[in-house]
């Protein structure tokens, strides 16, 4: 009897264990996702910023 509730907590706890692991990986593969969100967020900016800001330069080009 004492044998089979040995290996029951030994089962639970790998189960733990497995659990644990799983969380990790879905914790940082939500911190991966929401970094990239945000680097391509500010990429996109940087293009948006970039776009103003020749199309400035070259309406200033062509007027002079």
């Amino acid at each position: 009897m004492l044998l089979g509730i040995v290996q029951n907590d030994e089962a639970a706890v790998l189960q733990g264990e497995k659990e644990a692991e799983k969380m990790i990986v879905e914790a940082y593969s939500a911190l991966l996702l929401a970094f990239l969100s945000t680097e391509r967020f500010a990429v996109l900016h940087s293009f948006v910023l970039a776009h103003a800001f020749w199309s400035d330069v070259s309406q200033i080009v062509l007027v002079q």
